[in-house]
């Protein structure tokens, strides 16, 4: 039961961290949109942020009632918060938006790194080391060898909530990509990674083009 609270708490956590970095990627987009094509399309990614941000809000709540072991509170329907009188303001939104971002004292960003698909290679290569099959605390050993000369200061942080490294983190997601594509076997008992047919063929043809 404990390993499965762990799935779920890790499903979670990469959720929350992916959807971190598409609000970051789609912040970094609003000011250049705001100076390039004008206010109207600079509201179509606030309108997107805003999406992000209150779907990152509800997911956080499903993470934390799931840890508590209970259903989330209920929140007031759209409709009511809808006729809820707006505040006004005779400033710009984009320029009211974009201004808060500037004074908003600044926090260390947990996002970025090496990009989840670059750990391939790097699984593929530790498992044809090990055979094709091995436990998974031997393959993100192996991993580990081959792929921490290249690794960003940022994926070596401890991340508290997980209990890991965010570059494990990321391995153990490019995992589960390779599994449902085929590269990996998703009947093998639990705690043990083994490359399929097609697995060991894209290992092979890693391994010559490099060669």
């Amino acid at each position: 039961m404990e390993e499965r609270r762990s799935d779920v708490a890790e499903a979670f956590e990469l959720l929350l961290e992916a959807l971190n970095e598409e609000l970051r990627k789609v912040a970094e987009n609003l000011s250049q949109v705001a100076l390039t094509e004008g206010s109207m399309a600079a509201q179509r990614v606030l309108r997107r942020l805003s999406f992000l941000e209150q779907l990152r809000a509800q997911i956080q709540r499903l993470y934390e009632s799931w840890q508590n072991g209970e259903m989330p509170p209920s929140e007031p329907s759209t409709r009511s918060q809808s006729l809820a009188k707006p505040e006004t303001s005779n400033r710009d939104p984009t320029v009211e938006w974009l201004s808060g971002l500037i004074t908003k004292p600044k926090r260390k960003r947990v996002w970025g790194g090496m990009p989840m698909p670059a750990f391939r290679p790097y699984i593929l290569k530790a498992l044809v080391k090990l055979g094709g099959i091995a436990r998974e605390k031997d393959v993100l050993k192996q991993v580990e060898e081959l792929v921490k000369p290249d690794l960003p200061e940022i994926d070596l942080e401890w991340m508290p909530t997980s209990n890991d490294y965010r570059w494990r983190k990321k391995t153990r997601w490019e995992r589960f990509k390779m599994k449902q594509e085929g590269l990996l076997r998703d009947d093998s008992p639990r705690g043990i990674w083994e490359l399929t047919e097609k697995g060991w063929q894209e290992a092979r043809k890693l391994l010559e083009n490099e060669g």
